[in-house]
């Protein structure tokens, strides 16, 4: 257990740029520059986003999707990352899963904007996915 948490916090300093702020009175996931810069490290056509429960690490999850056109006719829950111009910052609202429900599933609290880490990840075939870390408990 201690090498886990000794190991997770120096994966946590490796990605100290890459964030997420989650809000959840709004429903709303705002993304950190440098993540950002992460995730558009390879050219899009679309900005869909795919938010997702993994149950393997048992950390909800966030990916872009290259087989898009496939999945929308499959009624899966797609968001679309924004830019809001009057705080210039990049994020996306999500329904399915909501944001107070993540954040209640980490045992954080719902009414206030919450910042936590996220770690990029490799599928089996080679597609990026980004898990935001619960936080770690003393």
């Amino acid at each position: 257990m201690i090498l886990k948490r000794i190991t997770r916090a120096i994966k946590g300093f490796k990605y100290r740029r890459s964030y997420v702020v989650l809000d959840g009175r709004v429903s709303s996931v705002t993304l950190s520059k440098g993540l950002y810069k992460d995730m558009m490290r390879k050219e899009r056509a679309d900005m869909y986003l795919h938010v997702f429960f993994a149950k393997d690490s048992k950390q909800y999850c966030f990916a872009f999707r290259e087989d898009f056109e496939q999945l929308k006719t499959a009624k899966t829950v797609f968001t679309e990352l924004q830019y809001n111009s009057e705080y210039r910052k990049i994020g996306f609202h999500t329904e399915r899963p909501t944001v107070s429900g993540i954040l209640s599933e980490y045992g954080l609290p719902i009414d206030k904007m919450v910042r936590l880490t996220v770690f990029p990840r490799k599928t089996a075939n080679g597609e990026t996915f980004y898990e935001i870390q619960r936080p770690l408990r003393s």
